[in-house]
């Protein structure tokens, strides 16, 4: 799918003075146009006479020079009629800083122009999708477009940074690892498992991806759901995308776990009084955790993403941030396999997409992901 370009038309929400005071601000002032070409993106500009002049200015910026207004209109005169055209004309041009009413005033100027692309954006997707969604045939891949669009359409603070700058947040998180130590607290997300906590440190932190991988049966799900429990019962919100069982099975699972009762006993419904008391517990706890389960058994890449943003507003909604989202397993992932693509790839596509989720939405994603059971057949037992 091409990306949605902007079309020039009233029915697009623009502010073409603040346009041109902006551009105007970058001619008249160096720091404004350093601090503005680290956050405008070329579309942000909605007329593309204002578009083709932020072109040649950062042209000009790319060789060492000012763009003031002498320096800009000479580049414009050694360039042909049509490209002067497409600028509006050179007087246009030479009248920009004249029709910026203060350069001091940028940060408004800019702040204003990508809140109306931003605008324009989500409009223009809307539109398509609307279109989209009563034609297409393929739900999947529109529910990845309308996810791929949507993160279009934010609004991008990222930055690089400076030596210092990492060398201050790094030494900030060895001063938080080291005090978290010594008063015997984890780092990362807590697991209910001790001995793992320790082994493995701040390994559940936001945005890493951990691969939780073992042979069927082994119990995977239910170490994972603890693991989901446990960190929302420390007050981290936590996900959990079942793609094998259903919500309820997995609860059960973990009250069985919680209450100290047997889980055939659950299933079956024998249960003697002190094992109901304890069930009550468990159900009491449970309860008000702050815990989002999905249960839906064909979900894509996309889905997983679109599940993980809703449960985040939910949490959110609780005043809890999302901290841990875990996808039970990845084999069970709805492949989209490309002409030309093994499994291997589609499965390499997934865990990548995951790991990009876990890096934008800052939570840690613990994948579960099923062995074969060749190694039964080793001498020693153990996967390769």
């Amino acid at each position: 799918m091409t990306d949605l370009i902007p079309i020039e038309s009233a029915r697009w929400p623009s502010d073409p003075q603040t346009e041109r005071a902006l551009l105007g601000a970058c001619m008249l002032d160096p720091y404004a146009l350093v601090e503005v070409s680290d956050q405008l993106r070329h579309d942000d500009l909605h007329l593309s006479s204002h578009r083709e002049i932020w072109k040649h200015i950062q042209a000009v910026s790319a060789k060492g020079s000012h763009p003031d207004s002498a320096i800009l209109c000479g580049r414009l005169m050694d360039q042909d009629q049509a490209t002067r055209n497409a600028c509006g004309g050179m007087e246009y041009v030479q009248g920009l800083p004249e029709h910026t009413p203060s350069s001091n005033g940028w940060p408004h100027y800019l702040a204003r122009v990508r809140e109306l692309a931003t605008r324009r954006r989500l409009l223009m997707a809307a539109d398509h999708l609307s279109s989209e969604a009563r034609t297409t045939d393929d739900l999947d891949k529109l529910q990845a477009d309308t996810e791929r669009m949507l993160d279009a359409a934010e609004v991008s603070q990222t930055r690089p940074m400076m030596a210092d700058e990492v060398a201050a947040a790094t030494w900030t998180t060895i001063e938080a690892r080291m005090a978290a130590k010594e008063q015997g607290q984890v780092m990362g997300l807590p697991t209910s498992l001790p001995d793992l906590d320790a082994a493995i440190g701040s390994s559940l932190r936001p945005g890493k991806l951990v691969i939780l991988a073992a042979r069927p049966a082994m119990g995977k799900s239910a170490m994972a759901m603890q693991w989901a429990m446990t960190a929302a019962d420390h007050n981290h919100g936590a996900a959990f995308i079942s793609l094998e069982m259903p919500a309820t099975d997995l609860m059960v699972r973990a009250w069985a776990s919680r209450a100290n009762v047997p889980l055939p006993n659950l299933e079956h419904g024998n249960l003697n009084a002190s094992q109901l008391e304890r069930l009550e517990d468990a159900h009491r706890w449970a309860h008000h955790l702050p815990l989002s389960v999905c249960d839906d058994a064909d979900v894509s890449i996309g889905g997983i993403r679109a599940a993980t943003r809703r449960s985040q507003k939910q949490l959110q909604q609780r005043g809890v941030p999302l901290a841990l989202v875990v996808v039970d397993y990845l084999q069970l992932v709805n492949l989209q396999q490309g002409r030309g693509q093994t499994k291997a790839d589609a499965v390499g596509a997934v865990s990548r997409g995951l790991k990009v989720m876990a890096k934008e939405l800052g939570v840690c994603v613990v994948c579960l992901s099923q062995l074969n059971r060749k190694c039964e057949d080793r001498t020693n037992k153990r996967p390769q």
